[in-house]
């Protein structure tokens, strides 16, 4: 029989139907340049070409084959069984080990996290201390700009309020003008019937004289009349008479 190049020994003749073999002759096989089995390639059976290539049976091998495997089971299935439990003390480890990083990964995620919502918070913080200041700072142009209308509004009303003390005091002194104006030509009237009232009694006086001069030019015409007379009687000049008249 062909000597087969070393091959893993499992205790089970699945092994040889197993695709972990198949692979393994193909990989020996194409080293060897050996053409590789391909059942679609050719119209043999796997046993047929295996039986053609060793010059065994493939039954025969496996027949032959695994008396002596079968020796070796028990301590290659112990092995096994302890590189499994090694494996599996590995992959525990390993998923401990794992499980570790992804609580580390998860601590991280979570710090990461929460420095992310406090970040944001600081930020909403900051946006709204800079928008309570932009209110704030509104409010206070808003507060200027009232006060600013205000006192202009005060000033405009003081300014009316002075205009129309003026216009007051204008119309007062106009008046108080007019009232003077008033009380003048009242005094010139007064002044002017004072001095017609005088005049009158001036021309009353003169009147009063004339008349009381006429009185006595009467009374010495009278008085003159009666010498007369009494001159007549006496028996004056009678050309006196004559020449009065």
């Amino acid at each position: 029989m062909t000597s087969m190049s070393p091959i893993r020994k499992s205790g089970s003749t699945r092994y040889f139907e197993s695709t972990e073999f198949v692979e393994y002759y193909e990989e020996y096989t194409e080293e060897y340049s050996v053409e590789v089995y391909d059942e679609s390639a050719v119209e043999v059976s796997y046993e047929d070409y295996f039986e053609e290539t060793y010059d065994v049976s493939y039954e025969e091998y496996v027949e032959e084959t695994t008396e002596e495997y079968e020796d070796d089971g028990v301590a290659d299935a112990e092995a096994d069984a302890a590189e499994a439990e090694a494996d599996a003390a590995d992959a525990e480890a390993e998923a401990a080990e794992a499980e570790a990083e992804a609580a580390e990964a998860e601590a991280e995620a979570a710090e990461a996290e929460a420095e992310a919502e406090a970040a944001e918070a600081e930020a909403e913080a900051a946006e709204a201390e800079a928008e309570a200041e932009a209110e704030a700072e509104a409010a206070e142009a808003e507060a200027a700009e009232a006060e600013a209308e205000a006192e202009a509004a005060e000033a405009e009303a003081e300014a009316e309020a002075a205009e129309a003390e003026a216009e007051a005091e204008a119309a007062e002194a106009e008046a108080e003008a007019e009232e003077a104006e008033a009380e003048a030509a009242e005094a010139e009237a007064e002044a002017e019937e004072a001095e017609a009232e005088a005049e009158e009694a001036e021309a009353e006086e003169e009147a009063e004289e004339d008349y009381s001069e006429e009185e006595e030019a009467e009374e010495d015409y009278a008085d003159e009349e009666e010498a007369e007379e009494d001159y007549s009687d006496e028996g004056g000049d009678e050309d006196y008479g004559d020449e009065r008249v």
